[in-house]
């Protein structure tokens, strides 16, 4: 690579923004419940049914705690329990609710309307493990990169090297003819 060919490399990066990243999706864990039973089977069981119904509940609770004025994001769990033929439940459905607040957000107050609505949609004595979390303003990831007048400064040293270099070429050949005698 020549030296005019990295002044402009370096003048296009200098001028541009960098593309995004993807983010990464790899699952250390293993797959999740939606993975292993997100569409049902040719022959669908009672385990995947309930799976699907407890996904489908966790995702309507999910959505209607983030509709709610206090609530930032909201992450639901739920666990159904498992039901027989003469009763319909044997033990209370459990739910694990995480939410972050709003900043100006009461989070005393915001735990019982969680608590209230989850309660609401999974029965009055569903178990529920709910954490919240005060948002505090979040500032955005800064990534140290060199500025930009810095590297056009470079791309434009290297562009006038390149011009010296070129420039001394021809004067050195046009010495060279001068001396070269002609015959």
């Amino acid at each position: 690579m020549t030296l005019a060919g990295l002044a402009v490399a370096l003048s296009a990066t200098a001028c541009g923004d960098p593309p995004p990243r993807p983010v990464p999706t790899t699952n250390a864990t293993g797959p999740s419940k939606a993975e292993l039973f997100g569409s049902a089977s040719l022959v669908p069981t009672r385990a995947g049914e309930r799976a699907r119904a407890e996904l489908a509940l966790a995702a309507e609770l999910d959505r209607v705690l983030e509709a709610m004025r206090a609530v930032d994001t909201a992450d639901v769990a739920i666990r159904l329990p498992p039901t027989t033929f003469d009763s319909h439940a044997s033990a209370p459905a459990r739910a694990l609710v995480t939410v972050a607040l709003e900043p100006d957000a009461d989070a005393a107050s915001a735990r019982i309307g969680i608590g209230r609505t989850a309660r609401t949609w999974l029965g009055p004595q569903a178990e529920l493990d709910v954490t919240v979390a005060e948002a505090a303003p979040i500032a955005e990831p800064t990534q140290e990169r060199p500025s930009k007048l810095l590297m056009l400064a470079v791309a434009l040293l290297g562009l006038g090297a390149s011009l010296g270099v070129t420039v001394d070429r021809a004067f050195d050949r046009r010495r060279r003819k001068r001396r070269t005698p002609r015959s």
